[in-house]
């Protein structure tokens, strides 16, 4: 947050991409600030972690399945988007359950958390604000694609979610028929729905297609519509990766 702030801030719950080994502390977009540092520049209090399986939480990954079966990893990162909350609003910076932010901050609006995340995260945040109504917002980057019929080898389809990445490993019941997929990526845009939402899905996403993504938005639009709020749910295709 910025030097001397005085609050009551808004927040970002940033999610990382897939920067196994540097997990939050990556600069994306530039080498010399991170995305953190420049929001934080913007007036915002920013709050980040290393997810499971990513930066200083590498090693925690190693035989989840094992030892949690019934669990998914996509369903993990969840959860923590969801305690990043509980830590944000509850206590003002002290977890429930113990434990302590050892840094004094400046109070936060709580009307104002938003969830924002690329790769990865983009696909964490949409989960998570579909999950959790505290969320006033989110941002996705390059952040998904449909679930069904995804099948274009230049992103991998379903695999990459159930094998690749291991996050979802359940799909993977359904690789050879994706259209009894239990729901799909409208889905959970709709259920993010009055909220502020942007999608940005660069044309040259290399995991993502974009008409695709596009198709896929449209058929969630009418969750606003129906809210009088089509206004806060936008598309950007930027000509880029």
């Amino acid at each position: 947050y910025p030097k001397n702030a005085v609050g009551p801030l808004p927040a970002i719950i940033f999610v990382h991409p897939w920067s196994y080994w540097q997990g939050f502390t990556q600069g994306y977009g530039s080498f010399t600030q991170s995305i953190c540092s420049y929001l934080a520049e913007q007036g915002l209090l920013v709050l980040a972690f290393d997810h499971l399986g990513f930066g200083m939480r590498l090693n925690d990954a190693k035989n989840f399945y094992k030892r949690y079966p019934t669990w998914s990893r996509m369903g993990k990162a969840i959860s923590d988007i969801s305690s990043s909350i509980d830590f944000l609003t509850l206590g003002d910076g002290h977890f429930p359950n113990g434990g302590y932010d050892p840094v004094s901050r400046p109070k936060i609006n709580q009307q104002k958390i938003y969830c924002l995340g690329y790769a990865f995260g983009g696909s964490a945040c949409l989960y998570a604000a579909a999950l959790d109504s505290r969320l006033a917002g989110v941002a996705s980057f390059s952040g998904f694609s449909p679930l069904r019929d995804d099948n274009h080898l230049s992103t991998g389809g379903i695999e990459r979610w159930y094998q690749w990445y291991a996050l979802l490993p359940r799909l993977g019941f359904f690789q050879t028929n994706q259209q009894q997929i239990p729901y799909d990526m409208e889905d959970v845009l709709s259920l993010i729905a009055p909220r502020q939402t942007l999608i940005v899905s660069p044309v040259k996403d290399r995991e993502n297609n974009i008409l695709d993504v596009t198709a896929c938005i449209n058929k969630a639009r009418p969750s606003w519509e129906k809210f009088n709020a089509s206004k806060n749910i936008t598309q950007i295709s930027p000509d880029d990766i």
